[in-house]
């Protein structure tokens, strides 16, 4: 079927673009990342009209970046207007601090950071994004002009899943120019950010590129025939992680080698990109020279000591190999919260956390610290290279809990949890009805 270009999206239409990404549970609970432009918030009127007839729940997600001045009052205002539809608003405020370099990287960094939290606080499970046709073609563009492979070239995915949250991208087929009617057909109040028109960004200068349609037309094809590939690489990936990775509470993997070698090169490069980025609780895998080389490092038998790679150690043990975290890339001290995640890696749930409470990683001292304390850590059966890694909590009198190795200073046992749960999973969530 043909729309025209400037034509609303209708209900239907879009009805069957979210049949394609079911299924959803009944009655569904769905957030949706809005800015208040035009794409977020008309998919904030489409999502709202589609799940008030399967009385489904909404939720605006809303991210207050603070980069500029007038943020904060905008992102009032798009609450304000979701209210206004009967849609509950959250807003989430950055506060990291200030950025200088590779503002828009480190601005969807912390969108997403927040929104997934976000989505786990509210048991939200599917997290819509309004990413559209033109966002697809630069995306691709972009991607193309650095060399990206198969996975960089097929785009961003309609449906990608992670630890907490599935992100759903209905929209990837329709343009932007139908988004605005959408929203003017919705009377819908749009805020214009003007740093997507600024020329500074990759993104901006791509899109002026991107004037002439059959350019998008080109970079659309393009995306659709990597992506059937990038999946059937994903399905082989899955099938190897499944025969040959071994992983363990302690946020360590054991994976056999014995046979990498038989393999496509490609497929294996990609299970331990995968592994990486797991046990380095990063979103996004190492690139693909590095993972090359560590490739041919483990076939020829040269890894010796052992190589890092994404935050993580990698040593031979026997035809196995061992993948731990890098120790100096651990995340440093955090205060304790109620609920939170540290170093990517573990989420941390506490039912009344103290004030002097903070966890960071064991580290050689607080081993030491616990032998001094006759802590039985030989019994813990963990690999004695791990042990370092593990989670600690302390207070001002030192190591009070470490959890993973049932350890605690006196007789008051850790009223919590600390449980390996990556941002990114080893392989994708399926999420059923």
């Amino acid at each position: 079927m043909v729309f025209d270009a400037d034509a609303a999206v209708t209900g239907q239409e879009f009805g069957a673009q979210l049949h394609k990404l079911g299924p959803f549970e009944t009655p569904p609970r769905l957030a949706v990342a809005c800015s208040g432009g035009a794409d977020s918030i008309a998919l904030l009127g489409l999502i709202y009209d589609w799940a008030l007839q399967r009385n489904g729940k909404v939720v605006a997600m809303i991210v207050d970046h603070r980069l500029r001045p007038e943020s904060t009052h905008e992102a009032a205002r798009v609450a304000a207007t979701a209210k206004q539809l009967g849609i509950e608003a959250c807003v989430l405020t950055r506060t990291d601090g200030s950025v200088r370099s590779n503002v828009q990287q480190h601005a969807r960094e912390a969108r997403y950071r927040l929104l997934s939290s976000g989505c786990r606080q509210l048991g939200i499970p599917h997290l819509f994004l309004a990413q559209h046709r033109n966002d697809q073609a630069e995306t691709v563009y972009m991607r193309a002009a650095r060399n990206s492979g198969v996975d960089g070239l097929a785009g961003m995915a309609p449906v990608s899943e992670l630890r907490d949250v599935r992100i759903l991208r209905p929209l990837l087929d329709i343009p932007k120019t139908r988004l605005r009617a959408t929203a003017s057909a919705m009377g819908l109040p749009v805020i214009e950010d003007p740093s997507n028109d600024d020329p500074y960004y990759e993104r901006v200068r791509v899109r002026r590129d991107l004037a002439e349609p059959t350019k998008i037309d080109d970079a659309i094809e393009s995306a659709g025939r990597n992506s059937l590939e990038r999946r059937r690489k994903e399905l082989l990936a899955t099938d190897l992680l499944a025969k040959s990775c071994a992983m363990f509470p302690e946020g360590y993997a054991i994976l056999d080698i014995e046979n990498l070698d038989c393999e496509p090169v490609d497929i294996v490069c990609r299970c331990l990109a995968a592994i990486c980025a797991m046990i380095g609780g990063r979103q996004h895998p190492p690139r693909r020279a590095r993972t090359s080389r560590l490739y041919d490092a483990i076939v020829s038998g040269k890894l010796m000591g052992g190589r890092t790679m994404g935050g993580c150690h990698m040593m031979p043990i026997d035809r196995r190999l061992l993948i731990i975290r890098e120790t100096a890339a651990i995340e440093k001290s955090n205060a304790v919260l109620k609920n939170g995640r540290w170093d990517g890696r573990f989420l941390v749930e506490i039912s009344r956390p103290s004030d002097g409470f903070e966890i960071s990683a064991l580290g050689e001292a607080g081993l030491h610290e616990l032998r001094e304390n006759e802590a039985c850590v030989k019994g813990a059966n963990i690999p004695r290279a791990v042990l370092p890694t593990l989670p600690a909590i302390r207070g001002l009198e030192g190591i009070r809990y470490v959890p993973h190795l049932c350890y605690s200073k006196g007789e008051e046992a850790f009223d919590g949890k600390i449980r390996f749960s990556p941002i990114r999973p080893l392989q994708a969530t399926r999420f059923t009805l």
